[in-house]
């Protein structure tokens, strides 16, 4: 498993579909990633995580929380809105 983590956030509208149905969820992802066609997404990507560090968890949400963290793990500091347009500007 590789946490990659991308700056921003999704629409309300994916977010609402996202606590409804895993399969509406699905649908808009695409929708998501082409809005964001044209402009600059900031990803963080982190270590590989091996299997062997996460077959012990055979839950599916402990291995959810546990994949959550990893990759949250990545965010940088959190910059108020007006720092992250300055920096798009520069």
């Amino acid at each position: 498993m590789l946490p990659v983590h991308f700056e921003g956030q999704c629409s309300r509208l994916f977010q609402c579909a996202s606590r409804i149905s895993r399969d509406l969820r699905a649908s808009l992802l695409f929708r998501e990633a082409v809005k964001m066609i044209g402009h600059e997404v900031h990803a963080e990507i982190g270590r590989p995580i091996p299997y062997e560090r996460l077959a012990h968890l055979t839950d599916r949400r402990e291995l959810t929380e546990h994949l959550r963290q990893a990759t949250y793990a990545l965010r940088p500091a959190r910059r108020s809105h007006g720092e992250l347009k300055r920096e798009r500007a520069a």
